[in-house]
């Protein structure tokens, strides 16, 4: 097949992407202009497994590159670089665990204010809490929405 990597990063930037994201002691961006011959150039450059087939690769993708170059152009200057963002497997288990943790967190604030002898739960961010949505707010970041970033459920909007 002409120019494997090329086509790899044309058809699935997302996968790319969501890789680039699981390994992040590797390379990091990837510009959409040349990105398969950057991929194969980067390949051999670390002595990955499949060295032999990233080298016969490299010119293929040189020259599929080339052919798609208008394309990748138009696309470089819309999206910028394939950068590292976590996939969708990844969103929806962080997703889940914020929803949990946001539902737990209303749950405890409904138990603390039904405790008419303690006042020092008025004084806490329950009420707030409590009076905001039953389900919990979206990703303020791209970290958040990927669990880099915690979550506080009593700072959610």
């Amino acid at each position: 097949m002409m120019g494997c990597a090329t086509l790899a990063t044309l058809a699935f930037p997302g996968r790319i992407e969501e890789e680039m994201y699981n390994k992040p002691n590797q390379l990091q961006s990837l510009p959409r202009v040349y990105s398969g011959t950057i991929a194969d150039a980067y390949c051999v450059s670390q002595f990955a497994e499949p060295i032999l087939l990233c080298l016969i690769d490299l010119p293929l993708s040189i020259a599929a590159d080339t052919l798609v170059l208008p394309y990748t152009m138009v696309r470089q200057v819309q999206s910028g670089n394939l950068r590292p963002r976590c996939g969708e497997r990844i969103r929806h288990a962080v997703a889940s665990r914020r929803q949990r943790e946001y539902t737990e967190a209303r749950e405890s604030c409904v138990r603390l204010l039904s405790d008419s002898t303690t006042r020092v739960a008025e004084q806490t961010a329950c009420p707030r809490l409590l009076a905001g949505p039953d389900s919990v707010p979206p990703p303020r970041s791209e970290q958040e929405a990927c669990g880099d970033a915690p979550f506080d459920p009593f700072a959610a909007p």
